[in-house]
């Protein structure tokens, strides 16, 4: 009790630690019943396979963002000299990360949204590609200011890197996957449908939203903390590797997805383009996708 005393009334940060308290503390309770209810109600798969491994990651997201908002916007929280309105470079430096960064947390958090209502085959997929487009289309004129000229090389980087990503690729099970068992239940006008999303998906604004988010803004904020004065083009060692290392962690193949990383990266440094690693990432997606449909190798999509 004295903890709780102390953790709550810090002259320090005032009330935002017993605030941070309430709100993780009704977070959880929120999720253990929501998590019984679907069980009990629902279905037993989509609470222990789906709602139980995403539940804790977007309810601590969720509490986190919900605390920084409001670390920034209420005046409880916020210093008075914190109230000067911010200079126009500032706001120029927000709004472009914001351009970069929001469409790959809006992919992201609608991944582990309709994860949480799956049991292993994501039937909501469509919502993951419609939300992201969403974002993509709200700062399209942020992204006019880039550099979007196809070029072959960048193709060609896109093509080796699918020929690795299949080289690495663990053997197939001989069991069909989720996916493909998902999709078996499906009728065949809704198999087309969520084939057609998956595709939109994986050659589009999959590709966008992470490029412009890895290539696009941490390549260049691990240069200079003001990324916005650092040239698209500008090699440093730190950079490329940790951005790269960054890229395969996001995916669950690592090492490929590392080495993927590394080749988008180098698309951009040929002439400092974004949209030549984006175009790379494309040709990946792309020809994953068209060998997917052609072979039937569902596992290279899970």
């Amino acid at each position: 009790m004295d903890c709780l005393r102390s953790t709550c009334y810090t002259p320090a940060i005032g009330n935002i630690g017993c605030e941070r308290l309430l709100a993780i503390w009704s977070a959880n309770v929120v999720r253990i019943t929501l998590l019984t209810v679907i069980g009990t109600s629902v279905s037993a798969g989509v609470a222990l396979g789906g709602f139980h491994s995403q539940a804790g990651w977007l309810f601590f997201l969720a509490v986190s963002l919900g605390l920084m908002m409001a670390s920034h916007r209420v005046r409880l929280f916020v210093p008075r000299a914190a109230t000067v309105p911010a200079a126009p470079s500032a706001r120029r430096e927000a709004t472009e990360a914001a351009a970069l960064l929001v469409p790959v947390l809006v992919l992201l958090a609608s991944l582990i949204c309709t994860s949480m209502v799956s049991s292993g085959f994501d039937r909501w997929y469509p919502l993951r590609v419609i939300a992201t487009a969403g974002a993509l289309w709200y700062f399209r004129a942020t992204y006019q200011r880039l550099d979007w000229r196809w070029t072959w090389q960048s193709a060609a980087i896109g093509g080796a890197v699918f020929l690795l990503w299949l080289a690495l690729e663990p053997p197939v099970a001989a069991s069909g996957t989720a996916l493909e068992v998902g999709l078996g239940e499906l009728s065949r006008g809704a198999a087309g449908l969520w084939l057609g999303f998956r595709i939109i998906g994986s050659t589009l604004t999959v590709p966008v939203a992470e490029e412009l988010a890895f290539r696009g803004y941490l390549i260049r904020k691990l240069v200079s903390p003001a990324f916005e004065n650092v040239e698209p083009g500008r090699f440093t060692w730190l950079s490329f590797v940790v951005s790269s290392v960054a890229f395969g962690m996001l995916h669950g193949r690592w090492l490929a997805g590392t080495l993927a990383g590394m080749a988008y990266a180098a698309a951009l440094y040929r002439r400092g383009r974004v949209g030549e690693a984006v175009y790379a990432h494309m040709t990946t997606n792309g020809l994953i996708a068209a060998y997917v449909l052609w072979s039937g190798r569902w596992s290279l999509w899970s």
